[in-house]
């Protein structure tokens, strides 16, 4: 019996180790050493609310990853199918739940999508003086003109070198001049977002594009997964989500430096500003200590994405929660809704709060969009 038992153990070293070297080599990624960062300040010592549980869900919009709104209670989103839709009040006057009508629906003319992704996927949007502005992930940038719905493209892929494979947030200057945004990497696109997390690398960039010139200005680069936009009020700096790094960055908007960081307990992805001043950060994934465990050795991530699907790596990650936390412009975190039983709201990916204090959480890959009440 000791001697099965023998050879049992010696067949799955053997297989373990073949697999392993078979993943090793066959991995689409080069893993890198990845400094841990800090951990933040713990979830339950925060301020916070289950408002995001105590929501209701407004059915019927796949991945609607982020919002905006108008001064008329319309609110825009992008979704998973590639749509821009406007949804009208209701006829009771309810935001977000009347009519959905499509602003866009089908590729952009003129356009060669990043690696052949002929499917848009509009992610980071924004209005500005009756023109919405969106980042599309395959496309570009580009403005929709709201009464025509005419589309002017503004920055393709390709307009920066190397090309943009993941544009992904945007924001806008009071004064019109400039608009800021990001590229989570110049190597991997949305599809592949998984390889650039488990990479390790710091492939992304932060641009500020002039509306009079045309002009592109590199203002940062060697982000990691750089992500969500948001202008403080005096237009100075920028505040820049490093999702991988667990992070918000501070970065001056003229000379691209970090001037401070504020980490929290998640990956952030967008950042939105509200009546008071003050700025909503979406943590669609939470951080555990398992997926701590895999970034702290390069190996093994080199390994797991040569032999397991997608599908097994993505359930690393946990997201079973509807969280997004709320900071003022020094970086202090003064408050957070949530949703930790994840029964009505998952993968926040934005927070639109309006002047009346009702909140709306979009997801990237939810089919709801979660509204609830301050």
């Amino acid at each position: 019996m000791g001697t099965i038992q023998n050879h049992g153990i010696i067949a799955v070293t053997v297989i373990t180790v073949l697999l392993s070297v078979f993943g090793y080599y066959q991995s689409p990624i080069t893993a890198e050493i990845v400094e841990r960062p800090e951990e933040a300040e713990p979830v339950k010592d925060l301020i916070h609310s289950n408002v995001l549980e105590k929501g209701y869900r407004i059915n019927g919009l796949h991945g609607p990853e982020s919002i905006a709104i108008d001064q008329h209670g319309n609110i825009y989103t992008g979704l998973l199918d590639g749509r821009i839709v406007k949804i009208h009040k209701s006829a009771t006057g309810a935001l977000g739940e009347g009519l959905v009508e499509d602003i866009v629906t089908g590729p952009i003319s003129g356009v060669k999508p990043i690696d052949g992704h002929y499917k848009t996927r509009p992610l980071g949007i924004r209005l500005h003086q009756g023109k919405l502005y969106i980042v599309d992930a395959y496309y570009g940038l580009y403005s929709v003109e709201l009464t025509t719905k005419e589309i002017e493209v503004l920055i393709k892929p390709d307009d920066v070198a190397p090309a943009m494979k993941f544009p992904n947030d945007l924001d806008i200057s009071q004064d019109g001049e400039y608009l800021y945004f990001t590229d989570t990497s110049s190597r991997w696109n949305l599809h592949e977002l998984y390889f650039e997390l488990l990479e390790g690398s710091c492939k992304g960039r932060f641009f500020r594009y002039s509306f009079k010139s045309g002009n592109i200005k590199l203002l940062a680069n060697k982000l990691c997964f750089p992500n969500g936009v948001q202008l403080l009020d005096n237009g100075k700096v920028a505040l820049v989500s490093e999702t991988t790094r667990f992070r918000v960055l501070f970065i001056d908007t003229r000379l691209g430096k970090v001037s401070n960081y504020v980490t929290v307990p998640g990956y952030p992805d967008n950042i939105r500003k509200n009546a008071k001043n003050e700025y909503w950060i979406a943590l669609p994934i939470r951080r555990t200590k398992l997926f701590d465990f895999v970034m702290d050795h390069p190996m093994l991530r080199q390994i797991v994405t040569g032999i397991l699907p997608m599908s097994w790596i993505r359930a690393l990650s946990n997201t079973k929660i509807g969280m997004a936390l709320k900071i003022n412009q020094h970086g202090k975190i003064i408050g957070a809704v949530h949703d930790l039983t994840g029964k009505v709201s998952n993968t926040v990916s934005e927070i639109l709060e309006t002047k009346d204090g009702q909140i709306f959480a979009g997801s990237y890959r939810e089919a709801y969009m979660v509204k609830c009440q301050t």
